[in-house]
């Protein structure tokens, strides 16, 4: 697993958002599938619109690495480059594994 630490240091869900981590993470490994998929597929819109989700709320949540990884999906796309996206999809992964290990671990302990 990479060394998302530095990357997520000042990520943390907003007051009263605590209690939903485990249900949006769980979210976000569904949409990580379905963008899998969806690149597979050439579902080009399906992969935006799950990108835009990604950017609207991920950051509240204590996620805005997810805007990081939406912003290199867009550049591929852009560069037609969508072959590369398996190697993002993997580093999106290990980041949820990570914020869940982190940020559910947190709270058990609290």
């Amino acid at each position: 697993m990479k060394d998302f630490k530095n990357f997520t240091a000042h990520e943390v869900p907003e007051a009263g958002l605590e209690e939903y981590l485990e249900t949006f993470i769980q979210s976000r490994r569904k949409d990580l599938e379905e963008l899998r998929e969806s690149f597979v597929k050439s579902d080009l819109e399906n992969v935006k619109k799950i990108l835009h989700k990604w950017e609207g709320y991920a950051e509240p949540y204590g996620f805005g690495g997810l805007r990081t990884f939406s912003t290199r999906f867009r550049t591929l796309m852009q560069l037609h480059k969508t072959e590369l996206s398996v190697k993002i999809c993997d580093d999106t992964k290990e980041y949820l594994d990570y914020k869940e290990s982190t940020m559910l671990g947190q709270q058990k302990d609290n």
